[in-house]
């Protein structure tokens, strides 16, 4: 098996998807979110600072005039700031304005000013870094043509008899230097969600190497990550309209939604996304969780293996959100479909009340 092959086996091995392996420039997204919250609170604290300043360059007005008003709009603005936060809006640009207001006073607020304007534009990094990153990634690709050239000069094919090959998750714990290095390049040109629970595994790895190397690749994955999430965030939106979760058997919209979730909470547990996408990403996954009924769900006897994975998907989200409850009543539900009864069958008259099920096995009648 050649090196593109063996690289090839494992993004098969990864799980998931569809691979993008086209680049993202770090020039095409903002260096920051800024909201017009931001913006509009910097440009209150400049011009309340520069009347204050205008005041206090009075000789008839005393001192303590000025000085009074200046932490009465602190004031006013920690309190913006206070009732801001309920909106689980990020407060960062807003937090820096206070405090280089309160430490600057209007040159502060100014600088904050323009600050933001500069964070609203488009990061351009040098060329010269872009290829250092993807240096320390090794997230260079080869084209086709001298791929297939490759291949046709060292007269190799795919070994069909050969055994699979390992996980990435595997192959970052207990793969040599060479193949851990391989495989976090395999993550940095082929991105996939999926591929997050071996990037963490490399943050954390023991090899100094490896570490500053996977730091290298989640750097350049991060914007495709924040892309990858928000399309997955308007998938759940769609999955989420009303007459799709009145269908709770509907096998196929039941799958998409556990995996958007899986992905989602892979997403979160990297630490990768920006606060605001983070905060809607976890709150998604919540909805999701809530709008299943664990009563009526579409599951098989003998499931396939991404079937599982998305049950202990929705089995690690039930824990971590500290909902027992339900993770028992899915728990009881899956040790049914596994003696057999696939389908739970509520008595007409007592649907409301969340009644005790009838049971049915495979051909349809109750137990």
């Amino acid at each position: 098996m050649s090196h593109h092959d063996k690289d090839a086996g494992h993004a098969e091995a990864g799980g998931a998807a569809t691979m993008s392996g086209s680049s993202h420039t770090h020039g095409s997204r903002p260096r920051a979110e800024i909201a017009r919250f931001d913006v509009g609170f910097a440009a209150v604290a400049a011009l309340g600072e520069l009347a204050v300043v205008g005041l206090a360059l009075r000789p008839a007005v005393p001192f303590i005039v000025p000085l009074a008003l200046h932490l009465m709009l602190l004031t006013v603005l920690a309190y913006a700031l206070y009732r801001r936060r309920q909106v689980e809006a990020d407060l960062s640009a807003p937090l820096l304005t206070l405090i280089s207001l309160s430490a600057a006073g209007p040159v502060g607020a100014i600088v904050s000013l323009s600050m933001l304007n500069w964070l609203r534009h488009p990061a351009q990094s040098a060329p010269l870094l872009d290829a250092w990153y993807a240096r320390i990634a090794m997230s260079s690709t080869v084209d086709k043509e001298t791929q297939l050239a490759d291949r046709v000069a060292s007269g190799r094919v795919l070994n069909t008899r050969a055994p699979p090959p390992d996980a990435l998750v595997d192959v970052i714990q207990n793969g040599s230097l060479q193949e851990r290095q391989a495989a976090l390049g395999l993550v940095a040109r082929f991105f996939h969600v999926n591929y997050l629970a071996a990037l963490t595994q490399a943050l954390g790895s023991d090899i100094p190497v490896i570490r500053v190397q996977a730091a290298a690749v989640a750097s350049r994955i991060r914007p495709r990550l924040a892309d990858e999430v928000t399309r997955r965030l308007l998938r759940a939106a769609e999955l989420l309209q009303p007459h799709l979760v009145s269908e709770p058997r509907s096998t196929a919209t039941f799958s998409d939604r556990l995996a958007i979730m899986r992905e989602l909470d892979a997403a979160i547990a990297s630490r990768l996304l920006d606060k605001p996408v983070e905060d809607a990403a976890r709150q998604t996954a919540g909805k999701i969780a809530a709008s299943i009924d664990y009563m009526a769900l579409p599951l098989q006897q003998r499931d396939s293996i991404d079937g599982i994975a998305r049950m202990h998907a929705l089995e690690a989200h039930l824990l971590s959100v500290r909902d027992f409850q339900a993770f028992r009543l899915l728990a009881r539900r899956r040790d049914l479909a596994r003696r057999g009864y696939l389908r739970i069958r509520r008595w007409p008259k007592q649907r409301r009340e969340n009644p005790a099920p009838s049971l049915e096995g495979h051909e349809g009648r109750p137990l």
